[in-house]
């Protein structure tokens, strides 16, 4: 299923991307993402991803070269 992660977002070091900084648990992580994959509202945002389910876990795979995935709280997804 297609959905997307709350984020906040900055500028990467090239136009066309993005550094998106995600709370996985109590560390704040950040990845490099196409801005194409961004939706921006300031200095937050969204950004498209993939959720997959493993049980109870839910899961967010980035649109990363390595499709990095990060467990996440269904409450900071909202369906595409």
């Amino acid at each position: 299923m297609n959905g997307r992660l709350r984020c906040q977002i900055s500028v990467g070091m090239f136009s066309n991307e993005r550094i998106i900084k995600v709370k996985v648990g109590r560390t704040v992580v950040e990845y490099l993402v196409p801005d194409q994959f961004v939706h921006e509202q300031g200095n937050c945002g969204w950004v498209d991803v993939r959720i997959r389910k493993n049980g109870t876990e839910t899961w967010a795979v980035l649109p990363t070269p390595y499709s990095e995935s990060i467990q996440v709280p269904e409450s900071e997804l909202i369906s595409a």
